[in-house]
């Protein structure tokens, strides 16, 4: 046995375990069992307390798929009082690896209460995508098993051990070992679908195949019996307390407020009046609390064609235009900003820095021929590329007819920062975040 696997094997808890365990399959095809559920129970308290909720589906094409907007459809059904924000920002073709360069742009600054999250791919970027959302955010997680999509997974062994990290053993490690692996070490709730699945097939006498399109995604019978499962591990146990509750803290208002954590956000009465707002003595907005969005091709579709850009000086709210023309085997490019001006130029096979220190790029961030293959359509020898910088700060805010939730600052760096506020806005109550890792 090598290193590499018995070191995975003990990460899983079974690498001198004997027998190693073995896990049971549950007892409805109609209900999923969860492993971990106190860890999505500040969602479902929220939901259940009508209160206002972020929740992002993330993940490939599975995740794109018609489920997801029948359990999004369910839960507005089910809570209808709660202010929920759903959004599904799932990438087709997108496996753990390009998944974990995507989240900078599309899962972190947007900070949800809870991320519903699927992927295939390499399993230490999926466990380094789940880190990331621990040390970023304060999101609580829901992870996904894989259903099932050839009759031989039917007779997959059940225990830890039976599924070493090679390709023959490669679904029943990530869904027998890795996968409840990530539950206790990163306080994450796993939705076991793929065990129900099984009995579901079982019961009904059904093939794999009945469930899916083409080789492994979904039919609208498969969507279904998704989404049922995917909903039945959505569920509210008020024993049970999630840590989440512990990393967002709510103060009443004040005109300072010290705190430590990577967001903050004031609960604005209805009525009138405006407020100005300084952290650690400045105008939020000059603190460079922005973050790139995901960079699209002007006329294309939602794939990246580049993805994982860096900065070394300040970002500020803007958008960039990538310039690209053919050039051998790669592409030139030219680069402006709204704000930067033109700022510089390079090749997508070399190293660039712009000028304004704003933009930081290696050869290995541009996806250029897979995006567009994924939007089925050729490269062409001349396009652009747009890339926005959004701000995620504000320097003042004003009350309205309705109450509101605003965010004053996120994206923050770790350590003690003092909140201030001067005018005459009605706050109800502040809410500071904090990741669990710092």
């Amino acid at each position: 046995m090598t290193r590499r696997l018995l070191a995975i094997l003990g990460l899983v808890g079974c690498a001198h375990a004997s027998p190693c365990p073995t896990r049971v399959l549950p007892a409805s095809s109609e209900r999923a069992k969860v492993h971990g559920l106190a860890n999505i129970q500040r969602t479902m308290r929220l939901l259940e307390s009508g209160q206002r909720v972020r929740i992002l589906f993330y993940g490939q094409s599975i995740t794109q798929s018609a489920w997801s907007r029948k359990v999004a459809l369910e839960l507005r059904a089910k809570y209808p009082s709660a202010r929920l924000e759903l959004e599904n920002r799932a990438l087709g073709g997108f496996s753990s690896e390009r998944l974990l360069e995507t989240a900078d742009s599309d899962l972190y600054p947007w900070q949800p209460d809870l991320v519903i999250f699927h992927v295939y791919g390499a399993h230490d970027r999926y466990q380094q995508l789940i880190e990331r959302i621990r040390a970023r955010t304060s999101a609580e997680v829901l992870l996904q098993t894989d259903h099932v999509t050839s009759d031989r997974d039917l007779d997959e062994p059940l225990d830890f051990c039976a599924n070493p990290p090679d390709a023959e053993h490669w679904s029943g490690f990530m869904n027998q070992a890795f996968l409840p692996s990530l539950v206790e070490r990163h306080q994450v709730a796993l939705c076991d679908l793929r065990a129900s699945w099984k009995l579901y097939l079982r019961e009904q006498d059904l093939a794999a195949s009945s469930l899916l399109a083409d080789a492994i995604h979904l039919n609208p019978r498969g969507d279904q019996r998704m989404a049922t499962l995917v909903e039945s591990c959505l569920v509210r146990d008020a024993r049970l307390s999630s840590p989440a509750e512990d990393w967002v803290e709510t103060f009443a208002p004040s005109s300072r407020l010290g705190f430590h954590g990577h967001r903050v956000e004031a609960v604005i009465a209805a009525g009138a009046g405006i407020t100005h707002v300084r952290i650690d003595g400045a105008a939020p907005s000059t603190l460079g609390l922005a973050s790139f969005a995901r960079a699209h091709v002007k006329g294309g579709d939602k794939w990246p064609p580049v993805h994982g850009v860096d900065h070394r000086e300040p970002l500020v709210p803007e958008i960039f235009t990538f310039a690209l023309r053919r050039a051998g085997d790669a592409f030139h490019f030219t680069l402006h900003g709204t704000q930067s001006g033109d700022d510089g130029e390079g090749r997508t096979d070399t190293a660039f820095t712009s000028r304004s220190g704003r933009v930081l790029l290696e050869p290995t961030d541009w996806d250029i021929p897979y995006a567009f293959e994924l939007m089925g359509r050729p490269v062409p020898d001349v396009f652009e590329v747009e890339l926005r910088v959004e701000p995620h700060a504000i320097d003042a805010f004003q009350a309205g007819e309705q109450e509101r939730t605003i965010v004053l600052a996120s994206e923050l760096p770790p350590g003690p920062h003092l909140l201030e506020l001067a005018g005459d806005a009605p706050v109800k109550q502040l809410v500071v975040y904090r990741s669990r890792d710092r």
